[in-house]
């Protein structure tokens, strides 16, 4: 599970702890991993210090007992022309690249996959086959990753729907990410580098 905002952290951390119980389980036996972003908590932080902390709370919902289903991908932006599937930072970044491309008359179709396992391929074949243009983007290594898995579901359940072959975005071939900031700037996808891509996309 890679949540992108702080209500689903909340919830899906809750609902992870309440199906492990439910199982009965031991922990060590499940194969539960919860992924946080720095980058987002760091943003989170920005807002704390600019007086705006309540804007991170008034996302929470006010039930306790309210948690969001293991599983299910969240279609962020509604869009006509291309679908962008991404997760965590990603999607904030595939969100920012959106409005970008919005001003220049392409309509993106965001999706939030939220979850990689389970993945929601009903919802991925879905959205895919709502323009027949496709973007995943993930920061990972773009070969290997989760994102690769997105990309073949998509051309294996959705072929006959797509317009233009399914196109990545991820980080380039090196062993690991680099920890200083130039670095990481390189290897990291980044809306100005995810509009780029999006546009290549819209233009086949």
């Amino acid at each position: 599970m890679i949540p992108a905002r702080p209500h689903r952290t909340n919830r899906l951390f809750v609902e992870a702890v309440l199906w492990i119980a439910r199982t009965g389980a031991p922990w060590r036996d499940l194969p539960h991993a919860f992924s946080k972003w720095y980058s987002i908590y760091t943003r989170f932080w920005r807002w704390a210090q600019n007086g705006v902390w309540e804007r991170i709370f008034k996302a929470l919902p006010d039930d306790p007992d309210f948690v969001l289903p293991l599983g299910p991908a969240d279609v962020k932006r509604e869009g006509t022309d291309i679908t962008v599937f991404a997760y965590g930072l990603m999607l904030h970044h595939s969100l920012r690249a959106a409005d970008e491309l919005a001003k220049e008359g392409v309509s993106a179709n965001v999706v939030d996959v939220r979850s990689l396992r389970p993945l929601d391929a009903a919802t991925i074949v879905r959205e895919a086959r709502k323009t027949g243009k496709c973007l995943v983007v993930y920061e990972d290594n773009r070969m290997f990753g989760a994102g690769a898995e997105i990309a073949a579901l998509i051309a294996e359940e959705a072929f006959d729907g797509l317009d233009a072959p399914v196109m990545r975005l991820g980080g380039p071939e090196v062993p690991a990410m680099p920890y200083n900031k130039p670095q990481e700037d390189w290897f990291m996808p980044d809306p100005q580098k995810i509009a780029t891509k999006m546009r290549e996309l819209a233009a086949y």
